[in-house]
């Protein structure tokens, strides 16, 4: 799924169950554009001999500003050495990626990488500022690869009524097949800022979830949508809830 089919479905889900809270979507946007992107992706590289090398990079998207544009930070570790990203930049409108390897050692000569996204992916090409098109790389997100339920998840959930950002939360989940037929059960547990909870419910073949997290006396509805390693939708009412977001990891 893609940032702006996500950001509709999240825009049509909103608007039906929570047409007062509109006030706060500035800032919600902005936390969801950086929940969306920032994850672990895998990137491929080749030099001009046709060599394909791949690695693991972290990459932080640091929120949207107001000329579609938002900072790249993140880190990782390649056959040249242990990196950190520089200069990173991402234009939501123009869809072009640019961002900077600075090694630990020293010794070893920054690499620019320029591109722009598309098809579920960052591409383009990399080089050092001696030898600017030393070859070309792809950048996917890993967790696109992952289908099932069962599993260590991550995500976020916001509230409507103020403006404290957003709130991160990781659960381990366990799936079963629905007895009846109709997609997937699962149970599990998990920890926020305000504690351990125990969660349970189902995905139903049509995507549709249905959730409850119990936290000690506590206990709150999730609903929404599951696709692919996402999940996303609203949590409690207008006077006490918000939406929720998670990914699996």
């Amino acid at each position: 799924m893609e940032h702006k089919d996500f950001l509709s479905n999240f825009n049509q889900i909103t608007s039906r169950e929570f047409p007062l809270a509109s006030g706060a979507s500035t800032n919600i946007d902005n936390d969801l554009f950086a929940s969306w992107w920032s994850d672990q992706y895998t990137i491929f590289y080749t030099d001009k001999l046709n060599q394909l090398d791949h690695a693991t990079i972290k990459l932080e998207f640091l929120g949207k500003y107001p000329n579609s544009t938002c900072l790249v930070t993140g880190s990782g570790n390649d056959g040249f050495g242990n990196y950190i990203i520089e200069d990173g930049k991402y234009d939501e409108s123009t869809k072009i990626f640019n961002f900077t390897k600075s090694f630990k050692d020293s010794n070893i000569m920054k690499q620019k990488y320029e591109g722009q996204y598309s098809h579920s992916m960052f591409f383009g090409k990399w080089g050092t500022t001696s030898d600017p098109d030393r070859g070309k790389f792809i950048i996917k997100r890993v967790s696109d690869k992952i289908e099932l339920l069962t599993g260590k998840w991550s995500g976020y959930y916001f509230y409507y009524d103020t403006h404290i950002g957003r709130n991160q939360m990781f659960f381990e989940l366990t799936a079963y097949k629905n007895p009846d037929g109709n997609g997937n059960i699962f149970t599990g547990y998990g920890n926020d800022k305000s504690g351990d909870f125990t969660i349970s419910g189902t995905v139903f073949e049509n995507g549709v979830a249905s959730i409850k997290k119990i936290q000690g006396k506590n206990s709150w509805n999730y609903n929404g949508h599951k696709k692919k390693s996402q999940m996303w939708g609203t949590w409690g009412k207008v006077e006490s809830g918000g939406i929720f977001l998670a990914w699996k990891e």
